[in-house]
């Protein structure tokens, strides 16, 4: 099922939004009412599909949280009653799918959301399976063939590049695992998950790993049995 989040401050609106998603059998995942709210809540659920009101009661013009969001590759509607041709062109720059004015026409609604999830799913045909991160307050798609490691300290999980470089996420490792994928990383000790193509050797009798990078990482007798028949398989 295509999953949506709706920005929308006015509930009736919202309403009408989740009414319409709702016939075309589009779970609406979250609907938030601030831009601060709306962060979290896209990194959280991955929706397929974004509906934005350009303008809050807060009268701030949503742009920078567009441009935020932007480099995850989510189609964007934006359903405002804001219909100045200056924030039309800056939307459209900033690769929203379509410019909606309110009220409302149900008909072109319907259509762009048919149009934004066909152009979701080539997007998603052509390109990795991914995390989401945030680096310097942008949202970004980290792609699995990327990762070489994930370590964890607590309630944080570091994920290490191949380029070095490091993200992090404020979540348990048992958290990060639920969105990976099973057949390209194993976890090999309590405290670190690692990517199956980017394992040079393995070396049970001294219970370590060695990464294509030179980083050595040790094995977990709890999780000895698991790396070993999940390494047989490569």
């Amino acid at each position: 099922m295509y999953t949506a989040l709706i920005l929308e401050d006015d509930i009736s609106i919202a309403w009408e939004y989740e009414t319409i998603l709702k016939e075309l059998n589009i779970e609406v995942c979250a609907v938030v009412k601030t831009w601060a709210e709306a962060l979290p809540a896209i990194r959280k659920s991955q929706p397929d599909v974004v509906i934005i009101d350009l303008i809050l009661s807060q009268d701030q013009i949503g742009f920078e949280f567009i441009a935020k969001i932007k480099n995850l590759f989510i189609p964007m509607i934006i359903c405002t009653g804001n219909s100045e041709y200056k924030n039309i062109d800056k939307a459209l720059e900033l690769g929203v799918q379509a410019y909606l004015t309110k009220p409302l026409d149900k008909s072109a609604f319907v259509f762009q959301i048919k149009k934004a999830l066909l152009k979701g799913n080539e997007t998603s045909m052509n390109s990795s399976e991914h995390l989401i991160v945030t680096d310097k307050g942008n949202l970004l798609k980290v792609p699995f063939d990327k990762i070489v490691k994930i370590e964890v300290e607590g309630n944080y999980s570091f994920i290490i590049m191949d380029n070095k470089k490091r993200f992090v996420l404020k979540q348990s490792l048992n958290k990060t695992l639920e969105k990976l994928n099973p057949r390209k990383f194993v976890r090999c000790h309590r405290s670190y998950v690692v990517n199956l193509s980017f394992i040079a050797e393995l070396d049970l009798p001294n219970n370590t790993i060695m990464l294509s990078n030179g980083e050595e990482v040790m094995i977990g007798n709890k999780f000895r049995r698991e790396v070993k028949r999940v390494f047989k398989s490569i």
